[in-house]
């Protein structure tokens, strides 16, 4: 029987921020169509298996939590389809986020498939991601047309951040662009040898962040990242089924679900704490301060979680900029924090998780 036990897609409108700049503009443009609408739904825990007993311990799944950034340039509008079914994620257009989806499972598969079309010839995909309750951030990179779309995910830093701070992701997502620095305005090296996403920065991504927040947290920190690649696909046929099992038959019959595996990349993107204030960013290819693109005036917000990615082709580089708020930030820690309350108590049968926020 198939599964698909949504549980939340914790997007606030009020606190998401998708702003496509691009090269030399000073003033980012807010572009609500990056965005996804919020979604909340009730999520009944399976019950329990046939021969286990319920005093046996409580059954609580692992989570597997994840949010979808897209940045193949050249890459149609996509529905993502999870479990073989499709799923809330449909439209997503380049470039775009979406928010913090859960679901309550071991693992997961997931397919990125143009709008409208066969789930049997996705863009991107199958992928499994496996349930270990991180804050996975993944990245559709790479070109439709060379046949070069793939999928990398890392996990995201959501602890210790110190008050007041901004945490912020930055990720070159330009195939075929040069490796890039991140520098300050006033000289500060944010990252140096940021390399496409793709592949990772194989010389290794350093920086010169020493402020307040990283004084504190020792806050900069280079992402290891995997890339994925299905190497089977499953479709389970009941060999020897009935009559009364033909429902079972034909479900299972169902377009296949993919099965990928990994493989590690090193470090692909980066991640520093900064005070709360307004930055002047440049994007320079490394070792010279040529830009590719200026960000002025860049505000980050006190307690907030950020990402920045270099888009686009390497002729028309631009940045695409998302921000959590403080209130978005807090909903999602203290969802955070429920699930592992959920993880020490015993759930019955009947037992369900409700989606804080």
């Amino acid at each position: 029987m198939r599964r698909l036990l949504m549980l939340v897609a914790l997007v606030l409108a009020g606190g998401l921020l998708a702003l496509p700049i691009f090269a030399q503009e000073t003033t980012p443009e807010v572009t609500p169509e990056t965005t996804m609408e919020p979604t909340a739904e009730m999520t009944e825990i399976m019950p329990t298996p046939e021969g286990e007993s319920e005093t046996s311990g409580p059954m609580v799944p692992n989570i597997v939590r994840f949010r979808v950034a897209y940045f193949v340039p050249d890459g149609p509008p996509i529905d993502i389809y999870v479990d073989g079914e499709l799923s809330d994620i449909q439209l997503l257009s380049y470039p775009a986020m979406t928010g913090w989806v859960e679901f309550p499972a071991n693992t997961l598969n997931l397919s990125f498939v143009p709008q409208g079309g066969d789930m049997n010839a996705p863009l991107v995909g199958p992928i499994t991601l496996m349930g270990e309750n991180a804050f996975k951030t993944i990245v559709l990179v790479g070109s439709a047309a060379n046949g070069t779309a793939n999928a990398i995910s890392f996990n995201e830093n959501m602890a210790n951040l110190t008050d007041g701070c901004a945490r912020t992701t930055v990720l070159h997502a330009i195939e075929g662009g040069p490796v890039v620095d991140i520098v300050l305005s006033d000289g500060t090296m944010l990252a140096a040898n940021l390399g496409f996403a793709g592949v990772g920065s194989l010389g290794g991504i350093t920086s010169d962040v020493v402020t307040e927040c990283s004084d504190v947290t020792g806050s900069f920190y280079a992402l290891r990242c995997v890339t994925y690649s299905v190497t089977t696909m499953v479709t389970e046929i009941m060999p020897e089924a009935t009559d009364e099992a033909m429902d079972a038959t034909e479900e299972a019959a169902m377009p296949a679900v993919g099965i990928s595996n990994t493989s590690s990349i090193g470090n692909c993107a980066t991640q520093f704490d900064l005070p709360e204030s307004n930055y002047s960013i440049q994007v320079n290819a490394t070792g010279t301060s040529d830009a590719l693109v200026t960000l002025n005036d860049i505000g980050l917000s006190p307690n907030s979680f950020n990402l920045i990615a270099i888009i686009g082709g390497a002729d028309n580089p631009g940045v695409f900029a998302y921000a959590l708020s403080s209130g978005d930030v807090s909903g999602i820690l203290a969802n955070q924090e429920a699930a592992d309350e959920a993880s020490m108590a015993e759930m019955t049968p009947e037992a369900t998780i409700e989606a804080n926020g």
